[in-house]
C-alpha cells in the first residue's frame, strides 16, 4: 500500500496470497510507479479485494491466468490508466468482458 517505487509485481506459480484465493483489499493501492502486474501463473484466483489496485494511474499491463473471472471488490481498479491492458487466458475474453467489476 502506497509504495512509491514498486514498478512490477509478479506472482509465481503456487504463490500464496494473503486471502484464501485472492488479493487482499488495498494491497497495491496507491503504488504510484506500478506499471505491470503479472498473475499469469496464478490459475485459481477467485477474488480481488476492494481497492486492491486503487489509483495506480501508471498501471499499463495486468495479466491473469484464471479462466473464470475473479470477483472484484468495490473500486478494485478505480483510477487506473484508461489505456491499461488486461491479458487473460485464450478463449476467456468474453467471460471477462461480461464479468461485474
Amino acid at each position: 500500500y502506497s509504495c512509491t517505487s514498486l514498478q512490477t509485481v509478479t506472482f509465481e506459480k503456487g504463490s500464496k496470497l494473503k486471502t484464501i484465493d485472492g488479493i487482499e483489499g488495498y494491497a497495491f493501492s496507491r503504488c504510484w510507479a506500478l506499471t505491470t502486474v503479472d498473475m499469469s501463473a496464478c490459475t485459481q484466483v477467485t477474488e480481488i479485494g476492494s481497492s486492491a489496485f486503487y489509483k495506480n494511474s501508471k498501471l499499463q499491463l495486468f495479466k491473469i491466468g484464471t479462466r473464470t473471472p475473479p470477483s472484484c471488490g468495490g473500486s478494485a481498479f478505480w483510477g487506473i490508466n484508461s489505456y491499461s491492458v488486461l491479458k487473460v487466458p485464450a478463449g476467456c475474453v468474453d467471460a471477462y468482458k461480461k464479468a461485474y467489476g
